[in-house]
């Protein structure tokens, strides 16, 4: 993934595509009182993100984004690594990431809206692999297993699945060497690791159980089904501040 790159310090009370790059790189940051919002406005909640990532990098924490907290930013990326070739597609059909199909096309009855758009991203959300990497972090997690990655729209007609949050919105994960893995989707007994995760995500990283809230880093549930993996989405985020790459 591309380092974040600012010319500039950042602090409360800048605006713009800086602020909003910043955003998704601490969007896993923020706190459940006060989860981080893309808007491009360096704001309180802003602040104490970036308050909470300097003091669990050993930096003063004083809510500015100089060159040390860029570092530690860029420090992430190696020391949480997201493996792109794991997310791939396994249609054998796509190349990896879709064939670009169904752009602004929705699912037939549905809401206008980004759960519901059908396009195969080509690539994955950026946003989606920040949050991963605070999560790992805040969770001590040294390294996941993706379980399921891309899903294209072949991938789909073989399933029969019809969801479209797989098509680089969305990753399903098990952490390896940081708990016991005991749960059983067929018994509908939650894993006890998944559910420290999970907590973990919504107390600690203002992430929200479920899908109610727009803007907002979204877990699924035992209740929507995840016994045995950590489900994580940004399809309540707009996709007008989608970015997605190719490589990481």
């Amino acid at each position: 993934m591309r380092e974040l790159t600012l010319n500039i310090k950042l602090q409360k009370g800048d605006s713009g595509d800086n602020v909003l790059e910043l955003q998704r790189t601490l969007i896993g940051w923020g706190s459940k009182e006060q989860p981080m919002i893309l808007d491009g406005k360096f704001g309180p909640a802003t602040e104490k993100a970036v308050k909470r990532f300097q003091r669990a990098h050993a930096l003063e924490p004083d809510g500015v984004v100089d060159e040390a907290a860029l570092s530690a930013i860029n420090r992430e990326i190696a020391d949480h690594p997201f493996n792109l070739e794991d997310y791939k597609c396994t249609c054998r059909e796509c190349g990896g990431f879709g064939s670009g199909r169904y752009e602004n096309e929705y699912l037939r009855g549905k809401p206008h809206i980004e759960t519901f758009h059908m396009y195969e991203y080509p690539g994955i959300d950026v946003t989606l692999v920040w949050a991963i990497r605070a999560l790992m972090h805040r969770a001590g997690i040294p390294k996941i297993r993706i379980t399921s990655g891309y899903r294209c729209w072949t991938h789909n007609q073989k399933t029969g699945r019809t969801s479209t949050n797989h098509m680089g919105k969305a990753v399903d994960f098990i952490s390896i060497g940081a708990g016991e893995h005991n749960g059983s989707a067929a018994d509908k007994i939650e894993c006890t690791e998944c559910a420290r995760i999970r907590r973990i995500g919504i107390e600690e990283c203002g992430f929200q159980a479920g899908w109610s809230q727009p803007n907002r880093i979204s877990l699924e549930m035992p209740r929507h089904g995840a016994y045995t993996w950590v489900h994580i989405d940004t399809r309540c985020i707009p996709r007008n501040l989608r970015r997605h790459v190719k490589e990481l």
